[in-house]
């Protein structure tokens, strides 16, 4: 620090010389350092430096990012271990609950209920990915304005180690558990199909919680913005609201386009019932259980294996094919 006395002009004359000055020797330790010469014009010390890291190949910021990420998941075990443990310990309530379910009508409105519930419990999963950027905000905005790597190398770092050990590794192991203990078709198409979408679910899930969690001003903004959001998903996701031309207004068709749980749940039930046989219902609850379809080919699918194993005399029970909402059943 100077105390300068003197007429403004000579002031102003020496602090612009002064500057000057100090620029130029700090441009002179930079280029002692990396060993370059010529700066750009008007960029001082740490202007420099942070140009000079942006030259830095995107695959080596990309792969260190991505082992610093991995490593830091590893130092938090804890994590790690309730993820695959919640999931064991939901895949076996699961499958104690709806254990064996049949192909009537009970047995249907079981499957019908477990693949909501599993879809729904991925969609609660997800709000774990809210604080992402928020635990680390402070640290990327001071490497990053140190010139220590780029932002999108950050960003898909953060994304992949997230989705593969937290995201798809879980939901495999879940679906592969709940799938054999409540007995949902065996078939192995049907088995990768349902893990498949399982793991696709929460990590579409996911992404739109850490989109509002990087939006959000603070957490507790974004666990009631990410909550409501789920709840949005789940309203219009074709099993709580009917969507069906005619039966909904248009804004209410166009938002069910937007809600992730809606292809995610159709996707289950498709592939859990399209193209099978021996369906059938009871007359009473087969009429009630033919309202909770969502109407389209899947529902067309089921009610017409119901009226095929009817005719066939295919069971002992009393059957009857369920005619479409607003039909009667005989």
């Amino acid at each position: 620090d100077a105390l300068v006395h003197g007429e403004p002009a000579t002031v102003d004359e020496l602090v612009r010389h002064a500057t000057h000055t100090f620029q130029r020797s700090v441009e002179g330790a930079v280029r002692s350092r990396v060993g370059t010469g010529g700066v750009p014009p008007g960029g001082c010390g740490s202007t420099f430096a942070r140009r000079r890291h942006r030259f830095a190949p995107f695959g080596l910021q990309l792969r260190l990012l991505l082992w610093r990420a991995f490593y830091n998941t590893l130092r938090h075990p804890l994590l790690l271990t309730v993820n695959f443990l919640v999931s064991f310990l939901m895949a076996t309530v699961i499958g104690v609950t709806f254990e064996r379910a049949g192909i009537d009508s009970p047995g249907i409105q079981n499957r019908l209920g477990c693949i909501f519930f599993v879809a729904l419990y991925f969609a609660l999963m997800s709000l774990s990915s809210l604080p992402l950027w928020h635990e680390e905000r402070r640290l990327f905005i001071h490497e990053r304005a140190g010139g220590s790597y780029g932002t999108l190398a950050y960003f898909l770092s953060s994304v992949l180690v997230d989705t593969l050990v937290l995201r798809l590794v879980p939901p495999c192991f879940f679906a592969l558990s709940a799938h054999f203990l409540v007995d949902l078709l065996p078939s192995g198409r049907r088995v990768a199909v349902f893990t498949i979408v399982v793991a696709l679910l929460n990590t579409a899930a996911s992404a739109c919680s850490m989109m509002i969690g990087a939006a959000a001003s603070s957490p507790a903004v974004a666990n009631v913005a990410g909550a409501l959001w789920i709840l949005a998903s789940v309203l219009f996701g074709g099993l709580v609201l009917s969507q069906e031309e005619g039966d909904a207004p248009a804004i209410v068709r166009v938002l069910g386009h937007c809600s992730y749980f809606r292809y995610g749940y159709e996707a289950l039930l498709i592939n859990e019932f399209h193209g099978t046989q021996g369906w059938h219902f009871s007359s009473y609850k087969g009429a009630r259980l033919a309202r909770t379809l969502p109407r389209g080919h899947l529902a067309r699918a089921v009610r017409g294996q119901g009226a095929r194993a009817s005719s066939s005399g295919a069971t002992s029970e009393t059957s009857s094919s369920i005619e479409p909402i607003g039909g009667r059943s005989r």
